[in-house]
């Protein structure tokens, strides 16, 4: 049995296959303008289509990358506030990342972004860390029913508490707004606003996280 293609639905496709890495190749010029012989079509349409579809393209993974960097630079941060100084509080054990190739991507991507450990406290004082940065000062969090289950069962699987560092404002390697919330403050309210006054300092966030982890263990 034949099956007819549309000529349109064709020209889509090779505009779509051109474009799709973000940049047209001089062979990939050459088979469009081919087609467009071919089929009679307008000289330069499909070039053209294809540069416009190439630039989108092009936006979109420049918009993603500057995501991954200000979140990588926020986390940095945090990784600053908590294990940096003369003294640190805390020590980093593990620093999660997101590799990951046509969407097969490691388990522990599940995480969340940072493991640190108390250097002063008695009991183990581990706690899992998720870093979120929004440019935006007036900072609402919310977290799905999903995302709470599944930090709740990493809670339970490594027996340490899971937190949020939120930061807002300024940028994410110096923000204007910084707190550490505890996932239980989740549980009967999904969002979080961040106040315009909070920005803990390296003590105050070291006292907080103490706390956490000391309440997590009684």
């Amino acid at each position: 049995m034949s099956v007819k293609i549309d000529l349109e639905d064709v020209a889509d496709w090779l505009v779509m296959l051109s474009s799709i890495d973000g940049q047209i190749s001089p062979r990939e010029e050459r088979l469009l303008a081919l087609f467009e012989d071919t089929h009679g079509l307008r000289p330069g349409l499909l070039v053209a289509m294809a540069q416009k579809k190439a630039q989108a393209a092009e936006k979109e993974v420049q918009l993603v990358d500057r995501n991954i960097s200000r979140g990588y630079d926020f986390e940095k941060f945090v990784v600053r506030m908590l294990c940096g100084g003369d003294n640190p509080a805390f020590t980093l054990l593990s620093w999660r990342s997101d590799k990951k190739v046509d969407g097969i991507f490691a388990r522990d991507s599940l995480m969340p972004d940072l493991k640190v450990a108390s250097n002063t406290l008695p009991c183990d004082g581990s706690v899992l860390v998720e870093c979120k940065y929004r440019q935006d000062p007036l900072y609402l969090t919310r977290i799905s029913e999903k995302a709470l289950s599944r930090y709740q069962i990493q809670e339970t699987e490594c027996g340490c508490p899971v937190v949020l560092a939120l930061g807002a404002g300024g940028s994410p390697g110096d923000p204007d707004f910084f707190t550490i919330v505890p996932i239980d403050r989740f549980i009967n309210d999904k969002k979080y606003v961040l106040n315009r006054s909070e920005k803990l300092s390296r003590e105050e966030s070291t006292e907080l996280l103490h706390r956490i982890i000391s309440e997590f263990e009684r």
